[in-house]
């Protein structure tokens, strides 16, 4: 599982090496198709690893990353839920192939991490603190190690399979995925692993991992064929990318959903949930002056507010994106600032940051602050709405904000029929 490179490859075995307290399994791969360390190991006795490490201190911002995320924002479609046919289920046991002990060696490491450790590729930049992450390769790599079990295989995604993908995603959320709007981006990005899973050579799932920070993984798009569903595919799916995550030296990988089921699935493989959203709505209103634009300027005094603020705790520290679940830091007030997309309130004691490429309704992935302030903060953006010719105000929440009241007393309403949004987060 990696990048893509040029080139084709052709197929080749590994030597068989044991894997210390796993049962015997087995890995086939195109040749050099498989970066450092990217191995992917699946086992019918496989289960979650043990946290090991923290989180890493800096974050590459939606800026210079890319992130792995679109240049380009889709239509106000049902966004990153980000799970199709990722229930449970049971996992099949797995065959083994050629019927012995087989393993991944252990080459060198691919230069991503932090720390002692393997470092960001081509040297941390010090001012912007990892936002130039991308998943190293080398010449060559066809990207996306492949792997082989009962005839699975996980490679990079062709633009041959772009069919059969838009297929797959046009039976995931009522046809309203949002896949086929960034398919092209996400097959070009060189920074990130765009996967596909093969099984009797049909391609039966999709998934995405990239770096969004030093040592943070960023784990989306799964989908599942729905005739393959519940059959242990998208676990097996998602049990690579933590390996091939865990074998690069990253510390921890994040998601974000708003299916319970995928949920389940994500718990029962590790995953913590970091902050539990609700969403809050209300109308456009005419009239007012729209709320004041954030600067870049004063992004680390709107971060050290942040910090002693109730609200960033609720949130889990990040932004409960679907394009990229950030750490809430001055880096990403100041990238965010300079995209016109922070909203201040009097004094700094309101801020709300928005999402790019507002459609229906002007969106809000975090809010801080209480107070007059604050409701002052909220009542513009409705202004804001309106001069935008936007239907109204949408604000993503933690089930327990410690804004609530404020958000109730300004006219916003608690939206039961738009389900919840979640981020999750493993330790690697």
């Amino acid at each position: 599982m990696g990048g893509r490179g040029p080139g084709p490859g052709r197929p080749g075995h590994l030597h068989p090496r044991p894997l210390p307290g796993r049962r015997a399994g087995a890995v086939h791969r195109e040749a050099r198709a498989l970066r450092p360390r990217a191995g992917v190991h699946l086992d019918a006795g496989l289960g979650p690893s043990a946290p090991a490490r923290g989180d890493g201190p800096a974050r590459a911002g939606p800026g210079a990353l890319a992130a792995g995320l679109p240049h380009a924002a889709p239509p106000a479609r049902r966004r990153a839920r980000d799970v199709a046919g990722a229930g449970p289920g049971h996992v099949d046991p797995l065959r083994e192939h050629g019927g012995g002990r087989a393993a991944v060696p252990q080459p060198p490491r691919a230069g991503l991490g932090r720390g002692p450790r393997p470092r960001l590729a081509g040297g941390q930049p010090a001012a912007r603190r990892g936002r130039h992450a991308h998943v190293q390769r080398r010449p060559g790599h066809l990207g996306g190690a492949a792997l082989e079990t009962e005839s699975l295989i996980l490679r990079a995604v062709r633009p041959a399979d772009r069919e059969r993908i838009l297929e797959i995603s046009s039976e995931a959320f009522d046809g309203s995925d949002y896949l086929p709007e960034v398919f092209d981006a996400w097959a070009a990005d060189p920074g990130a692993s765009f996967q596909a899973a093969e099984l009797d050579g049909v391609v039966v799932g999709v998934q995405r991992v990239s770096p969004i920070a030093r040592g943070v993984m960023y784990y989306e798009g799964l989908r599942v064929a729905a005739s393959h569903r519940r059959r242990g595919i998208a676990r097996r799916m998602l049990r690579a990318a933590v390996d091939e995550a865990r074998g690069l030296g990253f510390e921890r990988m994040r998601l974000y959903t708003d299916s319970a089921d995928a949920g389940r699935l994500f718990t029962a493989e590790g995953f913590k949930l970091l902050t539990d959203c609700v969403t809050w709505t209300a109308l456009r209103v005419e009239g007012g002056d729209p709320p004041r634009l954030g600067s870049p300027a004063e992004a680390g005094n709107l971060a050290e507010r942040l910090r002693q603020d109730p609200a960033l705790a609720a949130y889990g520290g990040i932004v409960p994106d679907w394009r990229g679940t950030q750490d809430v830091d001055a880096a990403l007030l100041e990238d965010l600032a300079n995209q016109g997309l922070v909203r201040v309130g009097a004094g700094g004691r309101g801020v709300a940051l928005l999402r790019a490429g507002a459609r229906r309704r002007l969106t809000v992935t975090f809010l801080g602050g209480s107070g007059a302030a604050l409701q002052d903060l909220l009542t513009a953006l409705r202004f804001e709405a309106d001069s935008a010719d936007l239907a109204g105000v949408r604000i993503l929440a933690p089930t327990h904000h410690p804004a609530a009241d404020d958000l109730g007393d300004v006219g916003y309403h608690l939206a039961e029929d738009e389900g919840h949004a979640y981020v999750y987060a493993l330790e690697l």
